[in-house]
């Protein structure tokens, strides 16, 4: 059994999941699961799913069709769906791309907050890296 990257588990806690996933079904026929799961989960920087955001839409599930949950298609002609389609996406995507810079600065603030710098005096020893190849 193979072990996660520790910066993936920490981007996609839907990821904890799978060495449980792995045991019992085996990695090919779990990868596909787990990967569908995290497109569908609302991302927490962007306040939307990766699904939404490429699709347009949200995901008919399984259980959606169900219990009878799914949304039926809609009524009107072709060019009346495209442009609800991009409106609907215009704003998607600016709230997307509003959400995003605030979870960054949010991100940047709690950084600077822990973040200590050092005051450098004439004469004191640093590490110089060189570009250059030997």
């Amino acid at each position: 059994m193979g072990k996660l990257n520790g910066s993936t588990e920490h981007c996609c806690p839907c990821c904890e999941t799978y060495p449980k996933i792995e045991r019992v079904n085996g990695r090919k026929d779990s990868v596909n699961k787990v990967v569908h799961a995290y497109k569908c989960t609302v991302n927490d920087a962007t306040g939307y799913s990766p699904f939404f955001l490429l699709f347009g839409r949200l995901p008919r599930l399984p259980v959606d069709l169900m219990f009878g949950t799914s949304r039926t298609a809609s009524k009107g002609n072709h060019t009346e769906y495209v442009k609800r389609w991009k409106g609907a996406m215009k704003d998607a995507y600016a709230k997307a791309i509003s959400n995003a810079s605030k979870a960054a600065s949010a991100g940047k603030s709690n950084y600077d907050r822990k973040v200590r710098f050092t005051v450098l005096e004439p004469g004191d020893r640093v590490l110089v890296t060189s570009t250059q190849p030997y």
